[in-house]
């Protein structure tokens, strides 16, 4: 069997799963759920059989997207409402400071 999404994007299931997902999102997003959803399109992934056990198995780093309180946190891998830049320069210092104290 050949699947092509090309031929059933936009078709009746597709368009109820659509739905059916976004009534969903915005229902917990109203209950202040705590969620992270993960991409499994890498080559590790393949072969897992099942999503959770991909993520079990395979050890999924990095989450792409992140709802805590019901709020999005983190959105196609990026935090939201944080200096990602600044918060790396800190970082750095710091390490810096760290790594040239005297030790003793």
């Amino acid at each position: 069997m050949n699947y092509r999404h090309a031929f059933h994007a936009g078709g009746f299931a597709d368009v109820i799963k659509h739905i059916v997902l976004v009534r969903i999102l915005t229902y917990l997003q109203d209950k202040q759920a705590d969620l992270a959803f993960y991409l499994l399109d890498e080559l590790r992934f393949s072969g897992a059989g099942d999503p959770l056990a991909a993520l079990v198995l395979c050890g999924a780093h990095a989450a792409d997207r992140v709802m805590i309180k019901g709020e999005w946190r983190l959105v196609g891998g990026t935090p939201l409402g944080v200096d990602v830049a600044r918060l790396r320069a800190e970082h750095g210092e710091a390490a810096r400071v760290f790594c040239e104290a005297p030790r003793g």
